[in-house]
């Protein structure tokens, strides 16, 4: 096979990826073969070296893995990544109702399986085995950084519209950073254990370490450090009891507000918020993610509700039963699904569960205007006694239309 023009580089760099990914472990123990490499061409192991002379790349085999770094970590070949960060910023930008939540999900997800299509990521990864050859560190690292570059753009653009800020000793740099270490680390376990590694796996990590690493705009600058230290406090900072206890006893105290008919009819975000000791961005973000699974899909997460306590559980019902929609709902769904003591498992009664959403099973007072209070309670009262799936799933489905 002869190898000429601009062609060469390439073929060359195909065969070594080749050769990488197919003989991983002998190249970790004994380095790139160029004899290999030339087996694959059908090439003499001298014409290789004579190629990569030719290329500038030099005689030996750590010529292939320099020829192998240039030709894919080109910045150009990035081109499809660069497309995927427009789009998504124009879409977010020209739609300024879409949930951030929601955004961060769906991109993490396009991201992710960009990445994990394409070869680049491995290769990336095998050429770590020649990270001590100069030329093969240069190159790598920077794609690293063209990528991080991309991504941070793009991360300024979403904050700047969704008016947050990076937390100080933070940056889009460094979250784009982070972003690229587990997107490779989470494409590498899935190679060989898909089943330990979902399609949404990235965003929701992601979005687990927002609300830490980035606060409002307005807000005077706040370490990640005291943002972390509300869920990691020692217990004494609760005058003798657990954040789950804290968070009990404030839904008990709104809960007896309400009944006795107090001006606490609704509760904001900021109330919920300062009375269960939990960050308001951080809230506000867990609330959108938890509406969103109740408009969509709340089947998939009928399981995490299932949390509540008995002690906990009269408190939710009481609140929802004057509550009117489904916002107000998760909110209340939200202040308990932390606590650490599930409540049994209560999956023997109620067998027609579906009759009970039929028109004649309706309360005599239950009309169209507190319809989706009545769906609610219901779905929470079976929630919290620890209704399977499959049982709560009618009730979910007319709560998710209203």
């Amino acid at each position: 096979m002869t190898i000429d023009g601009s062609s060469r580089a390439s073929e060359l760099a195909r065969a070594t990826a080749h050769h990488i990914q197919s003989n991983g472990y002998l190249v970790l123990e004994k380095g790139v073969s160029a004899e290999r490499v030339a087996d694959l061409l059908h090439m003499s192991r001298s014409a290789v070296h004579s190629s990569l002379i030719r290329l500038g790349k030099g005689g030996n085999d750590k010529g292939l893995l320099r020829n192998l770094a240039e030709h894919w970590l080109d910045p150009e070949r990035t081109g499809a990544t660069r497309e995927l960060a427009a789009a998504m910023k124009a879409s977010v930008l020209e739609t300024p109702e879409v949930d951030p939540v929601r955004t961060i999900k769906a991109m993490c997800e396009l991201y992710f399986a960009d990445v994990a299509t394409q070869p680049i990521a491995e290769v990336q990864l095998a050429l770590w085995v020649g990270r001590n050859d100069p030329e093969v560190a240069d190159q790598l690292r920077s794609i690293y950084r063209h990528l991080d570059d991309i991504v941070a753009d793009l991360f300024d653009s979403l904050l700047s519209h969704w008016g947050r800020k990076m937390r100080p000793g933070f940056s889009t740099g460094t979250l784009a950073a982070c972003m690229g270490a587990l997107v490779e680390g989470l494409v590498v376990r899935r190679a060989v254990d898909p089943e330990a590694v979902t399609d949404d796996l990235f965003g929701v990590v992601l979005l687990g370490l927002f609300p830490t690493l980035t606060q409002d705009a307005d807000e005077a600058p706040v370490p990640f450090q005291s943002a972390v230290s509300r869920y990691t406090r020692p217990t004494q900072s609760f005058e003798g009891s657990t954040i789950f206890e804290v968070r009990a006893r404030a839904l008990a105290e709104l809960t007896q507000e309400i009944q006795r008919g107090g001006a606490c009819r609704t509760i904001s975000v900021a109330t919920l918020a300062e009375r269960m000791r939990m960050d308001e961005p951080h809230l506000e973000l867990i609330i959108g993610s938890i509406e969103k699974l109740v408009a969509e899909e709340l089947a998939s997460a009928a399981q995490a509700l299932m949390v509540l306590s008995d002690g906990e559980a009269s408190g939710v019902s009481a609140l929802t039963t004057i509550t009117a929609g489904r916002s107000e709902l998760v909110r209340f769904f939200l202040l308990c699904v932390n606590d650490p003591h599930p409540a049994p498992v209560v999956i023997d009664t109620l067998q027609a569960l579906g009759g009970m959403l039929q028109p004649e099973a309706m309360p005599d007072d239950c009309d169209d205007r507190n319809l989706p209070g009545y769906l609610a309670e219901t779905a929470l009262r079976l929630a919290c006694r620890g209704f399977s799936v499959e049982r709560i799933q009618p009730v979910i489905d007319a709560l998710a239309a209203c």
